[in-house]
This record gives C-alpha cells, structure tokens and sequence, in this order.
C-alpha cells in the first residue's frame, strides 16, 4: 500500500468530495488542499475517476424466483397467518385513536363498576391461625415447585432450542451462503 504525506482526515476529505459527498465547507477545504499538494491532487483525480466508473454501473436484473430459491434451499416458510398478538399490537400501537378509545372504554368500566359496587358490604373470613399457618406452608411448597420447573425449563430452552434448533439454522443458513458464493470468480466476470 502506497504511503501518504497526508492524514487521514485529509484523506477521508478528498474521498467524500470525489464522490460528491463532501459539505460545502469541506468541498472549499479539499480545493485548497488540491492547490497545495500534487500528491492529493493525484489521489483525488484516482477517487473521481473510480466514482465515476461506480456511477455508470448498471444494476443487475435478477430472475424474479431467485428469492423462492435461496428460501427453499435454506428452509425458510412463509407464513402469511397472523396471530393474535401481532394483530392485537398491530391495532392498538400502530393507530392511536384505537388505542385512546380502548382507554376511554376500559376506565370507563372501572369507574362504572366502581360506582355500582360502592355500598355492597365486603364479608371478611375469619381464619384460624392453624389454617393460616397451612395455606403459607402450602404457598411455599407450590413456589418451590415453581422454581424447580423453571430452572429445568431454562436448562432445556438452553440445551434443546439454543444449542440444537437454533445453532442448527444458523450452521445451514451459513452453508448455503458458503455454497453460492464460494465460486467468487463467477461474480467478477
């Protein structure tokens, strides 16, 4: 690689303004570099003359199930089903008047519901403290359960779905990039 007597500040400079990038500012400032130094003259006629041969590139056409292809070779399914969810996110954050109406409606069932069960008496049960001390023992045992299933759950979330399913779609995702481009002279022709 050819060493500069410029920095490269100067250098990223007359790159954007070869490409027609530059501000206004920086296009002045490249100008006077231009007028002071032949080396960045030099470089600056090479970025023009590569941004004017990149402009001229034409895109290329590619066959329209070109998509479908590398889809079915990588076992990617469209799915058009939507569900629930999405639909539900999809009406209530993406239009806001949905969205403020669903709001005016559910503070207005409270309020109502506020209002109607205002002088209705609240029954309180007594318990005995034996049955109190049973219920906590019951909670306790029905959270350790809880945590017990969870902690397997995340084990296998880590051993089946990570490491098998998703590492497995990934590794042939990454094959079939390496298939079609692996042939990379076929590309500079």
């Amino acid at each position: 690689m050819k060493q500069h007597n410029l920095t490269d500040r100067q250098i990223d400079l007359i790159i954007n303004a070869a490409y027609d990038d530059a501000s206004f500012i920086e296009k002045i400032e490249v100008y006077f570099l231009l007028r002071k130094s032949a080396e960045a003259k030099e470089l600056f006629d090479e970025y023009r003359k590569t941004s004017s041969s990149v402009k001229n590139v034409k895109p290329i056409e590619l066959p329209f199930n070109i998509e479908e292809k590398v889809k079915n070779k990588i076992g990617i399914k469209e799915e058009n089903d939507r569900s629930f969810l999405i639909d539900l996110y999809s009406l209530v954050l993406m239009k806001p008047i949905v969205s403020g109406l669903t709001v005016v409606l559910l503070v207005a069932t409270l309020t109502t519901s506020l209002l109607l069960n205002r002088n209705k008496q609240i029954e309180y049960n007594n318990y005995s403290e034996q049955e109190i001390e049973q219920a906590e023992i019951q909670a306790k045992h029905a959270l350790e359960l809880i945590g017990s299933v969870l902690s397997k759950t995340s084990k296998q979330v880590k051993q089946d779905i990570l490491t098998n399913t998703v590492s497995a779609e990934l590794n042939k995702g990454m094959n079939v990039v390496n298939q079609l481009f692996i042939n990379g002279d076929r590309n500079e022709k």
